[in-house]
């Protein structure tokens, strides 16, 4: 169908991601599906991040032109995205105040909806509701292994007494999902909020750990090159955490870290994993009510493109 006449000014309509259509009801059809995970009760510094999935489609509205018929232009890329079925599913309704209960419903959710194939991308909310989604793909997708990109490791077994939180995700993954460690590779890892004894679970548990200093010493594209030899012919899911990028390109997140990816190394990393079998991605921790005139939504949304793009151009 035409796409010709409709609406493409940034400022008026519903939004949707890049204006696409919404779609609640699943034809079968899709080759991507956004999804947004509102959940910020698992922050546990500065909340916000419930209203990055809204704050994510309003940076993608500058791109409400896109046609599936013409795609978009990329002057390093060409024409990309022509001919993918792209549709927003609108957001999760998630109880606030009851961290199991959410963990709940986002798994029940998403376990609805698994029978589709189309590739799956999750907007956040917190880092908390990485654990409940992986869960959900895992059950259709049990060679998966995880990408976790991040300046913080998430692999605590609770903080403040509180098992389900945004620094906890990897650790419930690996003792409640099921994932073995070394099928959990994490890149970009950074910063003096970290656990040493987090830091020494995932290293003798089997993590691959790739901190930044480590990308930064032997070069991304060869770090790159180890991850993907790794993976192999499994299935990935991809967790992108606002904060893994440097927060003068990203500051609108809650835990900013100094020295970290610059776009043009994130959207390297996302554009060679895009290339493997990727089956699902999160990106999380974006707080628009942080941000400065929509720097880090239009950053993320561009990594969405890049990641799309790259799984859809063979």
């Amino acid at each position: 169908m035409s796409e010709e006449g409709k609406n493409v000014f940034p400022y008026a309509g519903i939004q949707t991601f890049l204006g696409r259509e919404y779609r609640r009801v699943l034809k079968g059809d899709e080759d991507v599906i956004i999804v947004g995970v509102p959940l910020d009760t698992g922050a546990s510094y500065k909340p916000g991040t419930r209203f990055g999935p809204a704050g994510i489609r309003k940076s993608s509205m500058i791109l409400k032109f896109y046609s599936g018929e013409k795609g978009l232009f990329n002057p390093y890329l060409g024409n990309v995205l022509k001919n993918v079925n792209i549709v927003d599913y609108g957001d999760l309704e998630i109880p606030f105040g009851d961290l199991k209960s959410a963990m709940d419903k986002i798994y029940s959710d998403i376990d609805n909806i698994s029978w589709s194939k189309a590739f799956k991308i999750f907007l956040g909310g917190d880092h908390s509701i990485t654990y409940p989604l992986v869960k959900a793909i895992y059950k259709r997708y049990n060679d998966l292994k995880i990408v976790h990109i991040d300046a913080h490791l998430d692999i605590l077994s609770s903080y403040g007494g509180v098992k389900y939180t945004h620094a906890s995700p990897i650790y419930r993954i690996i003792n409640d999902v099921g994932i073995k460690p070394d099928n959990i590779i994490q890149l970009g890892m950074r910063g003096y909020v970290n656990s040493v004894d987090s830091y020494n679970y995932a290293k003798e548990a089997g993590v691959k750990i790739y901190d930044i200093s480590r990308v930064r010493q032997y070069g991304l594209s060869r770090i790159l090159d180890e991850v993907i030899e790794l993976i192999g012919e499994s299935s990935v899911y991809i967790t992108f955490d606002t904060d893994s990028l440097d927060p003068s390109i990203a500051p609108g997140t809650g835990v900013v870290e100094p020295g970290g990816f610059t776009y043009p190394e994130a959207s390297e990393i996302i554009r060679r994993l895009g290339k493997l079998n990727v089956v699902a991605a999160d990106f999380v921790e974006y707080s628009p009510e942080l941000d400065v005139n929509d720097i880090t939504g239009k950053t993320i949304t561009y990594l969405i493109l890049d990641l799309i793009s790259s799984k859809f151009t063979r």
